[in-house]
């Protein structure tokens, strides 16, 4: 499975995906904010809670460089800031 971003930047992920179709493998792209949205509506509170509880004890790492977490709180602010 390739998760992409935008349709541009699956160029590569086609040439390896190429590689693996050839070789027999089931091959599948899939926009990656589409699937987090339905993977996150489907799991339920507790999969939320549970998916949160994990990402904020990934971005509170020492080792977790700023720029994502400033990626993070962007975005953050643009979903709640309706």
């Amino acid at each position: 499975m390739f998760f992409v971003n935008e349709p541009s930047e699956t160029e590569d992920a086609r040439a390896q995906a190429g590689k693996y179709f050839s070789q027999g493998s089931e091959v599948n792209f899939v926009d990656i904010r589409t699937w987090t949205r339905m993977t996150l509506v489907t799991m339920g509170k507790g999969g939320r809670a549970a998916f949160n509880a994990s990402l904020t004890e990934l971005l509170s790492g020492d080792d977790m460089p700023r720029s994502v977490k400033l990626g993070w709180n962007n975005i953050i602010d643009q979903v709640t800031s309706i």
